[in-house]
């Protein structure tokens, strides 16, 4: 009776996790991210956001509040209509910084 033969085994040195990178590597894990240049693109997105959310969030709401008020006076639905205009402008625009700066 033959026995099963065995694959190869490396026997240069004690064998390693894979996430084992030497004694320091949970610092340099840590720190790495201050050496990625995504991390700095998602803090310019973070920071992009938060005026432009407001700038977004204030003028569609002043927009869509006046343009339904007016709705009577038939000025309003040409308002309303540019409104859903910039909302899609918007939200291009949205897409794009995502794109450009999280991808």
């Amino acid at each position: 009776m033959t026995t099963p033969s065995t694959p190869a085994t490396d026997q240069t040195g004690p064998s390693r996790a894979v996430g084992d990178g030497g004694p320091f590597w949970p610092i340099r894990r840590y720190y790495g991210v201050l050496y990625r240049p995504q991390t700095y693109r998602n803090l310019l997105y973070l920071l992009l956001g938060l005026p432009l959310g407001i700038a977004y969030f204030v003028t569609l709401v002043t927009f869509i509040s006046v343009s339904v008020g007016l709705a009577i006076t038939l000025v309003g639905i040409p308002l309303l209509i540019a409104t859903m205009y910039y909302w899609c402008i918007a939200a291009g625009v949205e897409r794009v910084q995502c794109n450009v700066l999280l991808v």
